[in-house]
């Protein structure tokens, strides 16, 4: 999560999230996580990079993935081809989250079964 990378958030073992989002934005992490807390009352898992995300993914444990588009070292589109390839994890719903126009990358999004993409900026009211 945001404060460890880690689903759990401290000692106690917990229910792991269905939900993840990674984004190299911690104020966005802390917003979402926040937004979603407050208007779904549903916890979410957060990490602040590709990589922390990769060391703790379980195969069919998540129900949605949300990614940014463009993080350093791996991008969103980075992170959903490994979970789609590598992993073979062809349930989970996969989002992107960017600032980029989309429609030029179309045909890379439905070869990879992303579900949908959600705008930056974006109002969490919405």
């Amino acid at each position: 999560m945001t404060s460890n990378d880690s689903p759990s958030g401290g000692n106690a073992p917990r229910a792991r999230p269905s939900i993840v989002y990674v984004d190299d934005d911690s104020d966005l992490l802390k917003l979402v996580e926040l937004c979603f807390k407050i208007f779904g009352g549903t916890e979410i898992a957060t990490y602040s990079d590709g990589e922390k995300f990769q060391q703790m993914f379980e195969k069919g444990a998540y129900g949605i993935l949300l990614f940014d588009w463009q993080m350093p070292r791996l991008t969103g589109i980075d992170l959903a081809d490994w979970v789609r390839n590598v992993q073979g994890d062809s349930d989970a719903t996969v989002i992107l989250v960017t600032a980029r126009n989309v429609d030029e990358e179309s045909e890379m999004i439905k070869r990879l079964h992303i579900s949908g993409v959600i705008p930056k900026p974006f109002d969490p009211h919405d």
